[in-house]
């Protein structure tokens, strides 16, 4: 008896919804918790039954009162009470192991609550019993569902992130890998894949030594690592991994390794490819004709410069030395010293944009050139201003050019009034009667006729300069005997110059050159007036014409003062006269050689000069040889 009350009070009391009911599936025995899970009093769940709904997806136990219909199910779903024939078959005649399986609880209220489903049968006194038994799993499937959620977000985060897990447990050399890890090696799980080190035969046989190395020292070590390393996949395609590793211990000593396998492919291509457009750029703003230079950060403590920038101040520019190296080097138009908290970045950097500010900048040599400044603050993303880009333009050429322009202006003016004073004077006496025999009369006449050529000549050049400045001289080519136009050449000069001696020396069985025999014409007269103008009276002046390789040379010499070495760099200048002929009143604007240079040039020849002072000058062109 005491047995038996022990028995009940222990179905009484258990955590979980006990239910016994006849082989047929009647309710003969319950406990409160069933009462509880299904929302139906004790009274009425006697002698009632279970019933399964299973709709392919779920299952739901429903407890149906005596006497009461059936739940309706769902369309395609099948109801099933849990008797004898549901369960599985008793394999002896005592009582069989509790099946468990997971479903849902259906209260009457319609509220579901998830359990966990243990039955077996029994044979009691030549009678078959079923024995159940519901407990609540709601939490447990709750926990169960959030982990599979955990691991989702986890899998699906590792794919984001492009990261794979792994655990590497020592004691038996096996190691745990995460999906995403096989997915990034390209490898399906086995049984060799799953050895810790097998994923080295993919690693290139020039790293592979020293990735084992690393691995086997942090083992040896007990210590943490991080390497890079290159991995083949199956289908070719190389990938960069970065491996980290942590060891964990027990009792001191490391048992096993835990870490990540991240991807960072497209992280090194990225930073490939950002290093060679860094590199373009530095080279397209190194190669750039204008000074640059970059002041990073808000104090502008480190500065970047181009090597026109470089080139401009005349020495090298410390990058660690910020912009206050250029404090006392740069100066207003006027003169005045920039103060240093006035210095263009500092400016700058306050949010001032510089536009067109003409400086001057004290060189290395110490020398003052004049610069123009453009100059611009960097900001990032939040309009913070991080840094100043400037942009240094050399003005010498500028006001060289500005210079010329007011010499050009007072050099045309002076020599071109010189012919024209000459033929008002001569024209004023033929007027005012002051001549009036014949003789004088053609004198008068051939003077105003020779101004009137000076005339021509000049005009003639000024218009030749221009064209050839504006790219607009047109040839009229054809196959001309240089020879003859040299002839030609000095018949003309010799009776401008009749008290001066010529020799033309050519070689024999010259070829000719397809040219434009009036252009040359111009520049044989212009070299030959030069030498007749620069070389001594009493010495001939010589023309020498010959083959060399795929040209023809023509060389026109003179004997006289000669040219000092430093002067024939800028001997084809505009308006350069060096040399003694600067003090002798020489007429001319001093195009004559400029001319002559760039039409020898629009042939596709050279023209040179050597000169030995007090000696000889020798003005030697070349014409290709197209035949």
């Amino acid at each position: 008896m005491l047995e038996d009350l022990l028995a009940r009070k222990l179905v009484e009391v258990a955590p979980a919804a006990l239910v016994v009911a006849t082989a047929g599936g009647e309710i003969v025995s319950l406990n409160p918790f069933v009462e509880a899970l299904f929302g139906v009093p004790r009274a009425e769940a006697l002698g009632g039954a279970l019933e399964r709904i299973d709709d392919g997806v779920r299952r739901v136990l429903v407890l149906t009162s005596k006497g009461a219909e059936p739940p309706v199910a769902p369309a395609g779903a099948h109801v099933e009470r849990l008797c004898a024939e549901s369960l599985p078959p008793p394999r002896e005649t005592h009582a069989q192991p509790l099946e468990r399986r997971y479903l849902w609880a259906r209260r009457r209220d319609g509220v579901e609550r998830a359990v966990e489903l243990q039955s077996g049968t029994l044979e009691l006194e030549g009678a078959g019993f079923v024995f159940i038994a519901l407990r609540d799993a709601t939490e447990e499937r709750q926990a169960i569902e959030a982990l599979a959620r955990s691991e989702e977000r986890l899998q699906r985060a590792q794919r984001v992130a492009k990261l794979g897990s792994w655990e590497w447990n020592l004691r038996d050399q096996t190691v745990v890998r995460s999906a995403q890890t096989y997915a990034m090696y390209g490898i399906e799980p086995d049984m060799d894949t799953d050895r810790p080190l097998a994923f080295l035969s993919r690693v290139p046989a020039e790293e592979r030594e020293r990735v084992s190395r690393l691995l086997s020292d942090a083992v040896a070590s007990g210590h943490a690592y991080t390497f890079e390393h290159r991995m083949v996949r199956p289908d070719g395609e190389v990938r960069v991994f970065l491996q980290q590793g942590v060891p964990e211990r027990e009792n001191g000593t490391v048992v096993r390794f835990v870490g990540t396998a991240l991807d960072i492919t497209d992280l090194r291509t990225a930073e490939r490819e950002r290093e060679s457009a860094l590199a373009e750029l530095r080279a397209v703003l190194d190669q750039c004709p204008v000074g640059i230079t970059i002041a990073h950060g808000p104090d502008a403590a480190r500065v970047e410069s181009n090597r026109a920038a470089r080139a401009l101040l005349g020495g090298p520019i410390d990058e660690g030395a910020g912009v206050g190296q250029f404090a006392g080097r740069l100066f207003a138009a006027d003169g005045t010293p920039v103060a240093p908290e006035h210095l263009p970045a500092r400016r700058v950097l306050r949010g001032e944009r510089i536009e067109r500010e003409e400086l001057l900048l004290r060189r290395a040599d110490g020398s003052l050139i004049p610069l123009e400044l453009d100059a611009a603050p960097v900001r990032d993303a939040d309009g913070v201003i991080t840094g100043a880009v400037a942009v240094w333009v050399d003005l010498r050429g500028a006001k060289e050019l500005e210079r010329l322009r007011v010499e050009w202006n007072s050099v045309v003016a002076h020599d071109l009034m010189q012919p024209l004073n000459g033929i008002a004077l001569y024209a004023q006496l033929l007027a005012g009667g002051a001549v009036d025999d014949v003789d004088s009369m053609r004198s008068v006449a051939g003077k105003i006729r020779q101004l009137v050529a000076r005339l021509t000549r000049m005009t003639r050049d000024l218009r030749d300069l221009s064209r050839l400045d504006a790219r607009r001289l047109s040839l009229v080519r054809a196959q001309v005997d240089v020879v003859a136009l040299a002839r030609d050449a000095i018949e003309r000069c010799a009776l401008e110059a009749p008290d001066r001696a010529f020799e033309l020396v050519a070689d024999e069985a010259l070829p000719t050159v397809e040219a434009d025999a009036d252009r040359l014409s111009q520049v044989l007269e212009n070299l030959l007036t030069n030498a007749v103008k620069y070389g001594r009276a009493d010495r001939p002046v010589r023309v020498a014409i010959g083959r060399v390789e795929r040209a023809l040379s023509v060389a026109i010499v003179n004997e006289g003062p000669g040219i000092a070495a430093a002067e024939l760099d800028r001997i084809f200048g505009r308006f350069e006269r060096v040399g003694l002929p600067v003090h002798r009143g020489v007429p001319g604007l001093g195009l004559g050689l400029q001319i002559a240079q760039g039409l020898v040039e629009a042939h596709g020849g050279r023209l040179e000069v050597e000169s030995v002072a007090g000696e000889t000058t020798t003005f030697r062109f070349t014409l290709p040889i197209t035949g």
